[in-house]
């Protein structure tokens, strides 16, 4: 296939062929199957020993931080409204109006940057930065900062207000408006969202 001499280092050839090292993709398979069999419902003390257990966790404690995924769920409950859109699509005048007629505006972020993964929330009275470790995705920095803003609005007790939460995370807004739901952030995020929004005239989010 590469034209390579039966004696070229296997180690040549995965770079030719851009494979990944059989090593590192054993290490990958076998540490998602720990993840697995250490997950809540998914056999934890009966696929492995408690004592087991207590080894894994002394040599990885990183496979007993808390799970996100869960069983996949079907929820049709959607009280708000997901506009996405192109840069070319957001200079239409129907869109300037929605952001103009919007009573309360909020903006949302997940960023990395060398000392970890963070969350950021930007709106009347508040700027928040929330630091989140090493460990998380950009996808659960992203939902849990519209999560945490859902939740100041909800605090604060807003009603009948026109309220617009803009994120730049697509992935995170197509997660939040689907029906099937496979994240507990996802989750906890839409029906805070829905909650926010049977309090008030209108929920968007951009």
């Amino acid at each position: 296939m590469t034209g390579a001499m039966r004696t070229c280092p296997t180690a040549a050839l995965e770079v030719l062929l851009e494979l990944t090292p059989l090593h590192i993709v054993i290490d990958q398979v076998a540490k998602h199957s720990l993840l697995q069999i250490t997950a809540e419902e998914c056999g934890k003390g009966k696929i492995i020993s408690s004592q087991k257990m207590e080894m894994i966790s002394g040599n990885n404690p990183i496979a007993f931080l808390p799970k996100d995924g869960i069983t996949k769920t079907i929820n049709f409950t959607r009280k708000f409204k997901v506009t996405l859109g192109s840069k070319s699509e957001w200079n239409d005048s129907s869109l300037e109006l929605m952001l103009r007629d919007s009573t309360l505006k909020w903006y949302t972020d997940g960023s990395k940057t060398s000392e970890g993964i963070g969350a950021g929330i930007a709106g009347p009275r508040t700027r928040l930065s929330i630091p989140m470790g090493r460990f998380p995705s950009i996808f659960q920095a992203e939902v849990l900062a519209i999560s945490r803003c859902i939740e100041i609005n909800l605090h604060r007790g807003y009603r009948n207000e026109r309220i617009t939460i803009l994120s730049d995370s697509q992935a995170a807004l197509k997660a939040i408006s689907a029906y099937e739901i496979k994240s507990l952030l996802v989750q906890e995020c839409r029906e805070r969202l829905n909650s926010l929004a049977e309090l008030n005239l209108r929920c968007t989010w951009s």
